[in-house]
């Protein structure tokens, strides 16, 4: 399936003890042993947030079957390394920690698992008793992933651990698209043709159903505030995770597809022009517009508050609160699907 690679005095036991807890402590702090950040902002200088993770891009090649995968760094743009695959991906979906990306492919029951930021082959396995994958995705934690069969209701639930995936039931859930759960996976989502209906996670049983007609990709804001997507009719629509009000925000333009959402929700125009963005505390309607020198193709979530939207000839422009910060060119364009790997590094084995 993969072709080709490319990257004095004496104190007492129990205060020693306590001094030398606490360089370690300061030690663990200072390496980021605990997950906090070790970088000085002096060193990022006032252009750049520092960004851990990268941005995974596949591009037909010319006069091929083949696929390129492109991982670009999420610190500077720069491309860190490229494979070319012997066909194109079906989903790639990047685990909750960002270090690995699980890969479906068309028509088959296979899964690859890449690293995202060396695109080195980590674990390719198959779904047993699952004819063809459509969607994959995980819990917040890591811990549970879900995937959806060939006929769209059938879904397997799964513990994961270290890349390994053991299966724990099966159950049938309508909707389209894959599943979502809210930040403690007691609850399941999916869009419907009419509605999005919520699960109850443990029993899989019918909760209740909004009264909103999405085209099948429904996504969180990182805090689980509201479900985000876009209706039938081509608009904007949040639905309140705790109370289930459903908003239909004028963007004041039709969006080309579903929003990248971190901190806030941003819709990309369909003419790839601007981008609206919405706070998930007050959806009602656009709190900032962003206006682009060259159209977009589409925007993915690169940090909590940064927004990259990329455009045909592989250029990227960066967005932070609300406006343009730089521009940069990554390749010669010619993008598919794009998601982004932000790293945790102080996840569980099950995050990562």
């Amino acid at each position: 399936m993969i072709r080709a690679w490319t990257r004095s005095k004496a104190f007492p036991p129990a205060v020693v003890g306590l001094l030398a807890l606490g360089l370690i402590l300061g030690s663990a702090w200072r390496g980021a042993g605990f997950g906090f950040s070790t970088i000085d902002p002096a060193e990022l200088g006032t252009s750049r947030t520092a960004l851990d993770g990268s941005l995974l891009l596949t591009r037909d090649v010319d006069d091929s079957a083949e696929t390129e995968l492109i991982a670009i760094a999420l610190a500077d743009g720069s491309s860190v390394a490229s494979i070319r695959l012997d066909r194109k991906p079906h989903r790639i979906v990047p685990t909750p920690g960002g270090v690995s990306a699980f890969v479906l492919w068309p028509d088959s029951n296979t899964v690859t698992v890449f690293d995202t930021e060396t695109l080195e082959l980590q674990r390719e396995f198959a779904l047993s008793d699952v004819r063809r994958a459509t969607e994959l995705s995980f819990s917040p934690t890591g811990e549970q992933v879900y995937v959806v069969d060939a006929d769209g209701r059938t879904v397997v639930e799964y513990r994961h651990a270290r890349l390994e995936l053991t299966e724990t039931r099966r159950f049938e859930l309508d909707g389209v698209g894959p599943v979502v759960t809210n930040r403690r996976a007691t609850r399941l989502y999916r869009a419907g043709t009419d509605s999005v209906h919520a699960y109850f996670a443990q029993t899989a049983d019918l909760v209740e159903s909004y009264s909103a007609s999405l085209d099948g990709t429904v996504r969180f804001d990182e805090q689980y505030t509201a479900l985000w997507g876009v209706s039938a009719a081509g608009n904007p629509v949040a639905i309140d995770e705790r109370t289930g009000r459903v908003y239909s925000p004028a963007a004041g333009f039709v969006p080309r597809r579903a929003p990248a959402v971190g901190a806030r929700a941003a819709y990309l125009s369909s003419d790839g022009r601007s981008v609206a963005f919405f706070d998930p505390r007050d959806p009602e309607r656009p709190d900032g517009v962003v206006t682009l020198a060259e159209p977009a193709e589409f925007l993915v979530a690169a940090g909590s508050n940064e927004v990259w939207a990329v455009g045909r000839n592989g250029t990227i422009v960066t967005i932070v609160g609300g406006g343009v910060r730089e521009t940069f060119n990554v390749a010669t364009g010619g993008f598919g699907d794009a998601v982004v790997a932000r790293i945790d590094r102080a996840g569980s084995f099950a995050c990562f």
